[in-house]
């Protein structure tokens, strides 16, 4: 008898651990996934600048193709935004780049004497905006994503979570969502 009740309870837990794993697994998947195609398809990507990226001597190359997917997922007790982009940006166009970045520098760091190659590509720090909108057009939510670093003559890819809670009522209403890179400023244009 006592031997029946462990099978038992063994047989029991094993079918919750199974169970789990699907509801894991399979009810993801029935979660909403937003695709943000290329830039021909119906969502919108844009690029904005802060006044530190405005004013710089380097300009961000021309940005050739993004592509990318985002869907909310289940974060212990919340659910929240999980992102993989991927942007290709032109090559740096070194005759707009003045001659001072075009040389090697010496400098100190840390109290040793160095020399710094010149500049070949130009690097920025940049953080992605999404904007939620609901089956009439009506923006509903916003989140941003924290700093990137986005290069130039190269696909920059990136694979992250927004850890903010998103309540349920807006993820069930979201039928849409608009992208934005947000340049916020230029790491190699610091001397």
């Amino acid at each position: 008898m006592k031997r029946k009740s462990i099978i038992l309870t063994i047989s029991l837990i094993s079918l919750g651990i199974f169970l789990f794993l699907i509801y894991m697994f399979l009810g993801r998947n029935n979660r909403i996934k937003l695709e943000l195609p290329d830039n021909e398809k119906w969502y919108k990507w844009s690029i904005s600048y802060k006044t530190e990226a405005i004013f710089n001597e380097i300009n961000l190359p021309d940005i050739k193709n993004i592509e990318g997917s985002a869907k909310f997922i289940e974060n212990n007790i919340w659910e929240v935004l999980w992102y993989k982009i991927s942007i290709e940006v032109a090559k740096l166009d070194k005759s707009k780049v003045p001659s001072e970045y075009l040389k090697d520098k010496e400098s100190t760091i840390n109290g040793v004497k160095t020399t710094l190659l010149w500049l070949s590509e130009v690097l920025y720090e940049v953080s992605f905006n999404f904007t939620f909108f609901n089956k009439d057009g009506f923006e509903i939510y916003k989140t941003e994503s924290k700093s990137e670093n986005i290069e130039s003559w190269r696909t920059n890819n990136f694979q992250n979570i927004i850890e903010e809670s998103i309540p349920k009522e807006i993820i069930k209403n979201t039928k849409k969502i608009e992208f934005k890179i947000s340049v916020n400023k230029c790491l190699s244009c610091e001397k």
